[in-house]
């Protein structure tokens, strides 16, 4: 986790669309991956890295536990200087101001590592219409080199 070879966001691609693929085929949930090519070269904290994949590790385990998806789209894009990973399904969606309705401490866990990475973190869901996390983490400024 602290290889400089592997702080790149094509490390965290590499690594998501593999486990994502691997734990979806479980179910026969289809996968659907797309990575900004642009994002090959962005450079990742190990803090960033480890908190993006076990937000998506928490949503991807929820949706195959709850959603009842037939399909789920991961996409990671480059936006106006920040990373955007946005995890979708089609499943059965839930409330998620009802937190009666689940135990756990999901939600808040990806809240927290969101906060721990200055990322923002959307979540929309509603009964009958999927599922749709959205974490933006900005790009950290690259110090100056000296000389410059």
């Amino acid at each position: 986790s602290v290889d400089p070879n592997h702080d790149d966001a094509d490390a965290l691609i590499t690594r998501l669309q593999a486990f994502a693929g691997d734990l979806l085929a479980i179910r026969n949930i289809a996968l659907r991956f797309s990575a900004d090519p642009a994002l090959k070269e962005w450079k990742l904290t190990s803090e960033q890295r480890r908190n993006l994949f076990l937000i998506s590790k928490e949503v991807l385990y929820n949706t195959l536990k709850y959603a009842d998806a037939r399909t789920v789209e991961i996409s990671i894009t480059a936006g106006h200087r920040s990373l955007i990973l946005e995890l979708r399904d089609d499943g059965c969606g839930f409330d998620p101001a009802n937190t009666d309705s689940y135990n756990g401490n999901g939600l808040l866990n990806m809240r927290n590592r969101a906060r721990a990475i200055d990322a923002q973190f959307t979540l929309e869901s509603s009964p009958g219409n999927g599922t749709r996390v959205r974490v933006v983490v900005p790009q950290k400024a690259t110090p100056p080199r000296s000389g410059d």
